[in-house]
């Protein structure tokens, strides 16, 4: 639990954001608990942690806890509880993954769904695929022009 932290002892700091990562810090101080009444936690502390040779301060840490969230920031006072942690981050992203051929095709139904009953969305989707044809067959008369320009100017030189 929070409360029980000494000055020495590691906290573990898990950044959930854009790019993962965990730091171990030192505890520098732990306040006293105090109550508030309207939390829902009971009593609650200040831990003051060093990082990375940077300062930092977690107020209204629940004193009875072992871990707690800050958004996408958790601190632990237990590795087994950040092990916890991270591993169920582990199996949410794996979860992820292994759904997305399930969403592409759920994409698809919709997308094919919409076509058969919505004449406004077909007409759109026909727009946009007669335009992506177009794009394509001029992409590829600027590479065959390229290569005529190259034979060209090579028959220019010889």
């Amino acid at each position: 639990m929070f409360s029980a932290l000494r000055q020495g002892a590691l906290l573990y700091i898990l950044d959930k954001g854009e790019n993962p990562n965990i730091k171990v810090g030192q505890i520098e101080g732990v306040t006293q608990p105090r109550f508030n009444p309207g939390s829902g936690f009971g009593t609650f502390v200040d831990i003051a942690v060093k990082i990375d040779n940077e300062h930092k301060d977690f107020v209204g840490v629940p004193s009875n806890l072992s871990i707690h969230s800050y958004g996408n920031i958790v601190i632990s006072e237990s590795s087994d509880a950040m092990i916890q942690e991270i591993n169920a981050m582990l199996r949410t992203s794996k979860s992820v993954l292994e759904s997305v051929e399930y969403h592409q095709r759920v994409i698809n139904a919709c997308e094919d769904m919409l076509k058969e009953i919505d004449p406004d969305y077909a007409k759109q989707q026909e727009r946009d695929d007669a335009l992506d044809n177009l794009k394509s067959e001029v992409g590829s008369l600027k590479q065959d022009m390229n290569k005529i320009l190259d034979l060209l100017t090579k028959a220019k030189t010889s």
